[in-house]
């Protein structure tokens, strides 16, 4: 074979060997491309490919040439964030979706009001059904969020799962007038802190503030015959009610302070109530117990007994110019200072809702 080669073919395989065995047809079907260089002015053989200064990374543009069109929301989505504003709010009523959350038949979510009240799923107009959306109602259980009545005063966070049971308890939302038509008939309703203006204006006999030591004396005239009374107490931020009841049937008279708020709140306030006779400075009576909070019915303290509860015959030997005379005290467990028959050992100070 050796023979048979050229000249040309002779001096290329002499000059380079390996240029020559890469550039052998039968090892490689494309002409490869790389750098020439020889000291000699020789010309490159005709069928090699000159690269002078590669570039071996080219750098693009990896901008693009114009904006991408902006991606589109699902239509629920975006009536749900146009609705409330917030994605845990029910897109048919806009309002926070609650614990119970209900599907129409495409799978749209809506609140439990919603529900009750027949309406048209807001995003497609179906008809909610009882299916329920347990995912959804898992998830909103244990997020936080303000008391509905936050713009009135609350300032309670808490879990979704927690707000109904708070709602029915919370001192800010609409009261009604104490002196319902078991005392006295009064259809007085509206906001917590109204409420003492109401009874300064209509129940001032009934109305009590304490401001500094000062502790009024209350009296009892009837202690024979069956009646009932009720006092507000304002002291400080807080609203307490003072609650008297005579009962000739059980022979009995029965006291008790409730604070307008909730059951946790009252169980860090105790009252006191002190009778005394006037004539007789020996002679005294003392109660203590904690105040319970005004959700729970006045009658169902009383008939529990988990109050003062005097026999009338021992009331009645407080009896000094036809009326018991005593007075009541409401302190906060916090506060150290003792109680007396002198002084109102309750500040006004903050313990919470």
């Amino acid at each position: 074979m050796g023979n048979n080669l050229s000249s040309d073919e002779a001096n290329r395989q002499r000059n380079h060997p390996q240029s020559y065995a890469q550039s052998s047809s039968h090892h490689s079907h494309q002409p490869l491309s790389f750098n020439y260089s020889d000291k000699s002015n020789a010309k490159p053989p005709h069928d090699f490919v000159v690269v002078k200064n590669p570039q071996r990374h080219r750098e693009r543009n990896m901008a693009p040439s114009a904006r991408a069109a902006p991606r589109q929301q699902s239509q629920s989505r975006q009536r749900n964030r146009s609705a409330g504003g917030n994605e845990l709010n029910c897109p048919t009523c806009s309002a926070p979706f609650g614990v119970n959350i209900f599907q129409c038949g495409q799978g749209h979510s809506s609140c439990v009001l919603c529900k009750s009240q027949d309406r048209s799923c807001g995003i497609c107009g179906m008809a909610l059904t009882d299916m329920r959306n347990y995912l959804l109602e898992d998830y909103v259980s244990q997020t936080k969020g303000n008391c509905p009545h936050a713009e009135d005063g609350c300032k309670l966070v808490l879990k979704v799962s927690d707000i109904e049971t708070h709602i029915r308890e919370c001192p800010f939302k609409i009261q009604t007038c104490p002196l319902d038509p078991e005392y006295e008939t009064c259809v007085w309703s509206g906001k917590l802190k109204e409420l003492s203006n109401h009874f300064e204006r209509y129940h001032r006999e009934r109305w009590l503030e304490r401001k500094g030591d000062n502790v009024q004396e209350m009296q009892l005239n009837n202690v024979v015959s069956s009646c009932s009374q009720v006092y507000l107490i304002v002291q400080g931020f807080f609203n307490f009610l003072f609650f008297l009841q005579v009962s000739e049937i059980n022979r009995e008279v029965y006291m008790a302070v409730q604070l307008i708020g909730t059951k946790h709140s009252a169980e860090k306030w105790i009252y006191e109530i002190h009778l005394y006779n006037k004539n007789q400075s020996r002679k005294k009576y003392t109660f203590t117990d904690n105040c319970t909070s005004n959700v729970e019915c006045i009658k169902d303290v009383f008939d529990s007994k988990r109050c003062a509860v005097l026999p009338l015959a021992y009331i009645n030997s407080f009896v000094n110019n036809g009326s018991v005379t005593f007075k009541v005290f409401v302190k906060s467990l916090y506060e150290r200072k003792p109680l007396n028959s002198n002084t109102d050992s309750n500040q006004a100070g903050r313990v919470g809702n």
